[in-house]
């Protein structure tokens, strides 16, 4: 590892001298950078990790002054993060999944240190969120090409989370889905066949009294989300935010009957109609306290279930995160125009 981070220097030693006859103009230029890959997540597992490794270092020392890339395994992924933070970097860049890319906000917020995301998860909810490209080589390009920012986080119970938190029916899901994985293929369509027919079936709702601190109400619903920034409603197969900077949650309460109903509101969020759903009610607030009737709740955050003691206390910390955003993104301030220009 200490081998890569001199050739890389080197590297940009050398770049630096056609930075002064006004060459290269990359937003990244004279900032160091310490990117640490996941080499267990999603789609890291195609590649061999010292060619992952090369591949994601050549295209960010395009942008950074310096780099030093890390691939860790899960196990020494904490300490791999703890390592980069003594090295005091401007910029450290997870590749990795939701959870890897949490774990990294956890200790990055409220620091001077920006938190760049390389997705190599599944569902990637904050590189989405953020427009970053998905596929590895172009997702590196962008981040070599972009510029530092502030975005909101949102906390549970002291925790912080950067896209949603979810309760009721989707942690069902999830949990499914993790029993498939490593079955065989027989086994795996046969598994969501039979989570599909139990989702569709289900009539199954969950009893929850929310307080805004401004008014209070006892709702049963078959699922609830609680999202850092609101969504838009624009066609699109995972729903987006036009904006991290809202400084506001957005509460979205599913009343729907049965399973097969909320997923035709899932279709409907698809192609941008979902506010026209009467069985979802939305509530913006800065924060927002969740009381559930038992004393712990299972609560998916950013994709990571955990059983959590009520109440649940949520807030929205305003520009707590400094974050690399692509130069192409169009993710909006409160007043509609621009952040990253």
């Amino acid at each position: 590892m200490e081998q890569s981070w001199q050739e890389t220097m080197v590297e940009n030693s050398e770049r630096s001298n056609d930075e002064s006859e006004g060459e290269y103009n990359s937003p990244a230029a004279q900032k160091n950078c310490v990117a640490i890959i996941n080499t267990k997540a999603g789609t890291s597992s195609d590649w061999d990790p010292e060619d992952l490794r090369a591949s994601v270092a050549e295209r960010l020392s395009e942008g950074f002054a310096r780099v030093h890339t890390v691939c860790a395994e899960p196990e020494d992924f904490a300490a791999a993060l703890e390592n980069a933070i003594d090295e005091a970097p401007d910029v450290i860049i997870v590749g990795g999944g939701d959870g890897s890319v949490r774990s990294a906000a956890r200790l990055l917020v409220d620091t001077d240190i920006a938190l760049g995301v390389l997705p190599l998860g599944t569902l990637n909810r904050l590189a989405r969120d953020l427009r970053m490209p998905l596929e590895i080589n172009e997702a590196a390009t962008a981040l070599a090409e972009a510029r530092i920012e502030s975005m909101d986080t949102a906390e549970l119970n002291g925790e912080i989370f950067l896209c949603n938190s979810l309760i009721g029916l989707p942690l069902q899901v999830a949990d499914r889905r993790r029993n498939l994985r490593g079955k065989t293929l027989i086994d795996r369509l046969s598994g969501y066949w039979s989570l599909l027919v139990d989702v569709f079936s289900t009539t199954r709702k969950i009893t929850l009294e929310l307080d805004d601190h401004r008014q209070n109400k006892t709702v049963r619903a078959i699922s609830i989300a609680v999202s850092n920034n609101r969504y838009e409603e624009t066609p699109s197969l995972m729903m987006q935010k036009r904006t991290l900077q809202g400084g506001e949650l957005a509460v979205y309460v599913a009343r729907h009957e049965t399973g097969a109903s909320l997923m035709l509101s899932v279709v409907r969020a698809m192609l941008g109609l979902w506010r026209h759903d009467p069985d979802v009610d939305e509530f913006r607030t800065k924060s927002m306290t969740i009381k559930p009737k038992g004393r712990k709740i299972r609560v998916s955050n950013d994709g990571e279930v955990e059983v959590i003691s009520g109440p649940l206390e949520y807030r929205v910390r305003e520009n707590s995160l400094r974050i690399l955003l692509p130069k192409e993104s169009e993710v909006a301030t409160r007043d509609g125009h621009q952040v990253f220009e």
